[in-house]
Order: structure tokens, then sequence, then C-alpha cells
């Protein structure tokens, strides 16, 4: 029953970190007052190149996990 679950969740969670990664590309962009090309070029690669999404997962699980935005933030 667990590895049932784990196959089907990992996914999910992958994508949700992916999704939360991106997030805070645009964050950064937009604290150092930057264009929204590099975020916007990530999502791109990140579609037309599927195995980013594992480097991107690590990130946002990182920012979820650490109060990065937070420390960018109050600069």
């Amino acid at each position: 029953f667990l590895t049932t679950v784990l196959v089907n969740v990992l996914p999910l969670l992958t994508l949700c970190f992916a999704v939360q990664a991106l997030s805070f590309l645009f964050f950064v962009a937009h604290v150092k007052n930057r264009g929204r090309t590099m975020p916007i070029l990530a999502v791109v690669a990140t579609v037309m190149f599927p195995p980013l999404l594992y480097p991107l997962s690590l990130l946002g699980l990182f920012d979820a996990v650490f109060p990065i935005r937070e420390r960018m933030g109050n600069k």
C-alpha cells in the first residue's frame, strides 16, 4: 500500500515544488528589479526539457523549508 501511495504522490510533489521554484524565480526577478525574461525562459526550458523539473523541485523544496524569501526581501 505504501509503495502505491509513494509512486502516485512523488510526481505530484515534484510538480508542486517545481511550481514553487518558478514562483521563487519570479520573486527574485521582482526584488532585484530585473525583467521577467529569465523566469519566463526558465518556464519555457522546463516545458521543453522535462528533466529540469528535478533541480527546480529541489529549489522549490529549499524555498519552502528555509526562509529564503524573507532574507532577500529584507535587504
